[in-house]
């Protein structure tokens, strides 16, 4: 190589850095805006059938809480079917077309939720605590226990309003979890592994 192009091409080098600090930098990212309420409630009151989907899953966690969340939508139907079919048997056309109106609300509004319960990605800060995806499992959990024993108590004859306004409470209670769930993950500001 000749000399003077080393040399030429190390003032221009010299002449393109100044070694003085940008004045300008580009500019941070900044949070996500928020999106307009009508497709926040566009969202939180659609699913996909792919949510609960348990065979083509990434690994034996997301299997059994599809396998959860299937199983907590199956009795809570059967828990709306007992008490058509309990209407039906006292001949009462006003619980009739109540408990079938129920019915068809309950199972899209705890399939909507549970799908957002099962989509949840990251960790959701909630006041003091860090609500973590085995939260959510163990939620599910509690759930298909409460609504096995709600149909277990059907049959004991335990029903009536107790049993109604213990499933409303349930459905406020999935209707929570939800909500939390559907937040914009926690970002985490800085890292906590030690490189050496």
């Amino acid at each position: 190589m000749d000399k003077t192009y080393d040399q030429h091409s190390m003032e221009e080098l010299r002449t393109e850095y100044s070694g003085s600090f940008p004045q300008e930098l580009p500019a941070r990212p900044g949070p996500r805006p928020k999106a307009p309420w009508r497709l926040r409630l566009r969202s939180f009151l659609t699913f996909s059938p792919s949510s609960f989907n348990f065979i083509h899953t990434p690994d034996g966690a997301v299997r059994l809480r599809h396998i959860a969340m299937i199983t907590i939508l199956v009795l809570r139907t059967a828990g709306s079917a007992l008490s058509i079919i309990s209407a039906v048997v006292k001949k009462s056309v006003a619980g009739i077309i109540i408990y079938s109106l129920l019915a068809v609300l309950s199972l899209w509004f705890t399939a909507t939720c549970l799908a957002i319960i099962g989509d949840a990605a990251g960790d959701k800060s909630v006041k003091l605590a860090v609500l973590k995806h085995w939260h959510l499992d163990a939620f599910l959990g509690f759930c298909v226990v409460v609504h096995a024993v709600f149909i277990i108590v059907f049959f004991f004859g335990l029903s009536g309003w107790g049993l109604e306004v213990a499933s409303v409470a349930m459905w406020f209670a999935i209707l929570g979890v939800a909500w939390i769930a559907g937040w914009q993950p926690e970002l985490s500001t800085y890292q906590r592994t030690w490189v050496t």
